[in-house]
């Protein structure tokens, strides 16, 4: 290894062989409604039990799916030991919000489109679509009347005068009161 070019072959291969290593050629599909434990090494051990089960491989399949149960319940365990049991304490906002996202009650997207008659209408054509809808529901519905109330005769306990009430109602006792 005297030459400046033996020496750069022996490190590219060296380079070559730990990155080969270290850095895996494939890569890992994530998908968004995925369970927040699920790491990279279930993701593989998945892909390999699905490779068994398609070759026709039961053995194989058979000892990746225990495989992938054991890690499943561990990381499942782990993740809510750290994210859940932990931040209870220290920050109670990251701790509901770790709660909302694995009970899946995190917030939806707002209404920003929707299709109308085959076409998507948004913006300020959305509100009004939205408004003239509820229009014509509330178009269909009778007028309310707000004429007098037909009135035969009145309870004495509720006849007013104009220097007071006739019938004073009974004190609250305050100790009496429950909520």
């Amino acid at each position: 290894m005297k030459s400046v070019s033996e020496q750069f072959e022996f490190f590219s291969h060296i380079l070559s062989s730990t990155m080969d290593k270290h850095l895996p050629k494939h890569s890992i599909k994530t998908h968004p409604k995925d369970k927040p434990w699920i790491t990279e090494d279930i993701k593989i051990m998945i892909s390999k039990r699905q490779h068994a089960w398609s070759s026709g491989h039961t053995l194989k399949y058979n000892f990746y799916r225990n495989r992938i149960n054991k890690l499943c319940k561990s990381a499942r365990r782990k993740y809510y030991d750290n994210n859940i049991l932990n931040t209870q304490a220290h920050d109670p906002k990251k701790w509901w919000k770790n709660v909302k996202s694995v009970a899946g009650l995190s917030k939806s997207e707002p209404l920003s489109s929707i299709c109308h008659d085959g076409q998507f209408i948004k913006g300020t054509e959305l509100a009004e679509l939205i408004a003239s809808s509820f229009c014509e529901v509330a178009n269909g519905l009778q007028s309310l009347q707000f004429d007098k109330l037909p009135i035969d005769s009145v309870p004495n306990a509720v006849r007013v005068r104009s220097l007071g009430i006739l019938i004073t109602p009974p004190l609250l006792d305050q100790y009496a009161c429950k909520f």
